[in-house]
């Protein structure tokens, strides 16, 4: 044999050598790789997880658990139901990430963070009870969870981070606790189905920083529940010093607005697209009204603005937005009222709205004839008026003076407060004050 011809034989055979190494290979090797991957237990973090054959996986140990990235879980996504046992503290990102088959979560009180996207495109998931241990809940913790259909967001949490719910299309209803100090960027856009946000504190939710008017689920829900009662007349609270920008966006179940003398700027986009407001009372303590405050209010015809306000943003009365032909419009008769030389004035001049100059005036509460004295004269005559008597709303000198309790409204509530009054009940001479208009 040559020294070429040996040449090629030793190739042939080295070929040959390789392909029968690698067709020698066990098939059981690819097997072990994939369940390494996938596994029926393991490490998490500080933790320990089991996967057993209906795909329940639980979580066990003492300690945080594993963060992972989109879909690197080792357990994959064949979980159809999670226990985390007490003693885990929190839950990993991206832990659950396209879990669809996921239908219930056990969380513990021992948990105290559940991280980002943790939950996200958990599709089948369709309630899930969070701890009041929980003081965080990450940015797209529960997106697209589109079979969420109500969320209770416990007493512990004090943020609700970027688009922590957004696309859960078929949720309806979300409690907010006083607790909660910031909602992050669209938290709550694509959130469709929303019919009612439940709170318990009106303060606290008039404080609450909202990322943008997306954020606050009110912005599709359109209906605000005070301790489960549907809020129309809403007087905002003496403890309030300020109305944050976007706190009532959309909220169309308001008719009508009172604002106290403790509050002294009203936010941007504040009570945008309340398309049911037809009243609302700006004290003279408000010295600032942020961009779009009532824009898209277009039950409000008309606003009186004290002098007190020197900063009128910009659209902030007398717009709305035509969604048909895509630009703002405005307000047909559009009318303002207020101080010759005022901020008010200014803004109805630059914008084309009318202005209509007040005059200062002076009521006292209680004093309904117009006689300069309170007393069981007056209480009879709102006595009658409020119960319906005819011909009695002429003999009312200013509807002002028996607005007892400024809610910009004269009824029942007003009468008996003048009753007490005249009768001589402790405490109820707080109502008899004077008041400029």
């Amino acid at each position: 044999m040559t020294k070429a011809m040996r040449k090629i034989t030793a190739i042939l055979l080295s070929v040959l050598l390789c392909c029968s190494a690698v067709t020698s290979l066990p098939v059981t090797a690819f097997a072990a790789e994939t369940n390494s991957d996938v596994g029926e237990s393991g490490t998490t973090g500080d933790c320990t997880w089991t996967l057993d054959d209906d795909g329940t996986l639980t979580v066990s140990g003492s300690g945080i658990m594993g963060n992972y990235f989109y879909r690197e879980t080792p357990w994959g996504d064949r979980v159809t139901s999670v226990v985390i046992e007490d003693g885990v503290t929190s839950v990993g990102s991206y832990a659950f990430y396209d879990c669809k088959k996921l239908t219930s979560v056990t969380i513990p009180d021992s948990v105290t963070n559940i991280g980002n996207n943790a939950f996200e495109y958990c599709t089948g998931l369709k309630s899930v009870t969070i701890p009041d241990s929980v003081t965080y809940i990450g940015e797209q913790a529960f997106s697209d969870c589109t079979g969420l259909t109500s969320v209770t967001i416990p007493d512990g949490v004090t943020s609700i981070a970027f688009q922590t719910f957004c696309n859960c299309s078929e949720l309806t209803s979300v409690t907010i606790p006083e607790s909660v100090t910031s909602i992050g960027y669209e938290a709550f856009t694509g959130c469709w189905e929303l019919t009612g946000v439940y709170i318990r504190d009106l303060a606290a939710w008039c404080s609450i920083s909202f990322g943008d008017s997306s954020a606050n689920p009110l912005y599709n829900a359109n209906k605000l529940y005070l301790n489960n009662e549907l809020v129309t007349d809403l007087v905002i609270p003496d403890s309030v010093t300020s109305i944050g920008d976007c706190a009532f966006p959309g909220c169309t179940g308001l008719t009508s607005v009172t604002i106290p003398d403790s509050v002294t700027s009203i936010g941007s986009f504040a009570f945008c697209g309340c398309t049911g407001l037809s009243s609302v009372t700006i004290p003279d303590s408000v010295t600032s009204i942020g961009n779009n405050a009532f824009n898209d209010c277009t039950g409000l015809t008309s606003v009186t603005i004290p002098d007190s306000v020197t900063n009128i943003g910009e659209k902030a009365f007398g717009y709305y937005f035509d969604i048909d032909n895509y630009k703002y419009k405005k307000v047909d008769s559009f009318t303002i009222y207020g101080k010759k030389g005022s901020a008010a004035e200014a803004y109805a001049n630059e914008n084309g709205f009318a202005f209509i100059e007040t005059e200062s005036q002076t009521v006292v509460t209680g004093d309904v004839n117009g006689d300069d004295k309170v007393n069981g004269a007056d209480a009879g005559l709102l006595n009658r008026y409020t119960s319906g008597w005819e011909g009695y709303a002429d003999k009312i000198k200013d509807m002002d003076a028996a607005d007892l309790n400024r809610d910009g409204k004269v009824n029942g509530a007003d009468a008996g407060i003048l009753n007490r009054y005249t009768s001589g009940w402790t405490g109820y001479d707080k109502y008899i004050q004077t008041v400029t208009k």
